[in-house]
């Protein structure tokens, strides 16, 4: 017992070389499989160093397509998407104060040209601003700025927002002079200082993407988004959130890029919806107007399905009236007049100065405001 416990105590205080006598040596197997180890290791590592100088490669590609095509843009192609981004943030974000009225004459001008057109939820706007663009489609409220009727019953309204819904042929034909931004969206977005921030960001699978979006673009998108970006307004409508409904929490730029759109939802209640157009050419809003649109009220009044209330309440036609200094009131109003060399019927647009408030129904005989 005693010889066994000395040998224990020098067991534990024996040097290096007394222990490696005690260790039993390394087979031939364990060899090969601490190689082959070793050998992986070696060759994941160089892998990786290979890959990232790849990426690292690819992105310097990707910018530098980039920049020689941003480089032929004319001045209105290389700033049409961030004036757009700006005007869409401030209707969002803008104190409902903000929502009064014109603060320029010239509207029914410049709606009978070339504009372009945006619509979302407030909360989408700031969240993921690509992902809005790419899900706004013209909708009823397109077709009442370009076509407003002269009657707001509740039947004309439904009769006519649902013989042309979203993506209808009657609603492109009626809208032909307005494009959705996603226009230019498509083949501008890859020129902008914002997408080579996220190019620069981006790991290997998001590079990818950023490549496919790059080369994706067809002649057909580019000729559009150029043409496009001639237009000389831009309207930008923000549903804003319904009593007690909250906005998602924030998270990564990646998951709110996959997060759906919440207007459909928005649309559902009663809310306040803001329109905005801006002349592009002076940079400056001539319409800005927040009404209350209510598709479950006319759902009831009218036995339609909701999401067919949704399309006319949006549609609904109203002249736009706005108080004026001196108690005037500014008065909007369209009529279908016939061409007298094409004899097709068309729409005007007209403003009328009235000193009472009209009432719907009446006719304004006051004369027209000059032209701008």
């Amino acid at each position: 017992m005693e010889t066994a416990l000395e040998n224990v105590a020098i067991d534990l205080n024996s040097p290096a070389a007394e222990i490696r006598r005690w260790r039993a040596p390394m087979t031939s197997t364990e060899r090969w499989v601490l190689g082959a180890v070793g050998a992986l290791g070696v060759l994941f590592g160089l892998n990786a160093a290979r890959g990232a100088l790849d990426v690292q490669a690819r992105r310097a590609a990707l910018l530098d397509k980039s920049t020689a095509e941003a480089a032929t843009q004319s001045p209105r192609e290389a700033e049409i998407l961030d004036l757009t981004r700006r005007w869409m943030v401030e209707t969002a974000t803008a104190d409902a104060s903000a929502f009064t009225g014109p603060t320029q004459a010239g509207l029914g001008v410049l709606l009978n040209r070339n504009g372009l057109y945006f619509r979302a939820a407030a909360p989408d706007v700031t969240r993921s601003m690509p992902e809005a663009i790419r899900s706004s489609v013209k909708d009823s409220v397109a077709l009442c700025l370009l076509s407003p009727l002269s009657s707001g019953g509740d039947v004309e309204v439904a009769v006519t927002a649902l013989h042309a819904r979203p993506g209808s042929r009657e609603l492109d034909d009626a809208t032909r002079r307005m494009a959705r931004l996603e226009g230019v969206q498509r083949g501008f977005r890859v020129l902008g200082e914002g997408w080579a921030d996220e190019v620069k960001a981006a790991d290997p699978i998001s590079l990818r993407a950023l490549e496919a979006e790059f080369a994706g673009r067809t002649e057909a998108e580019l000729a559009s988004a150029r043409g496009w970006s001639g237009a000389s307004y831009f309207v930008a409508v923000v549903d804003e959130l319904p009593e007690g409904m909250q906005a998602p929490e924030a998270g990564s730029t990646l998951a709110a890029s996959f997060r759906t759109s919440m207007l459909p939802d928005v649309q559902k209640n009663a809310h306040e919806v803001r329109v905005a157009v801006f002349d592009i050419e002076t940079k400056a809003p001539v319409l800005r107007v927040r009404q209350r649109v209510d598709a479950p009220a006319l759902s009831a009044r009218t036995g339609l399905a909701l999401d067919d209330a949704i399309l006319a309440a949006d549609w609904r036609p109203r002249r736009l009236r706005f108080q004026m200094p001196g108690g005037f009131w500014v008065v909007y109003r369209s009529a279908r007049k016939m061409h007298r060399k094409t004899g097709r019927q068309e729409d005007h647009l007209s403003f009328f100065l009235s000193s009472r408030l009209p009432v719907q129904g009446v006719r304004v005989t006051t004369a027209a405001l000059p032209a701008h």
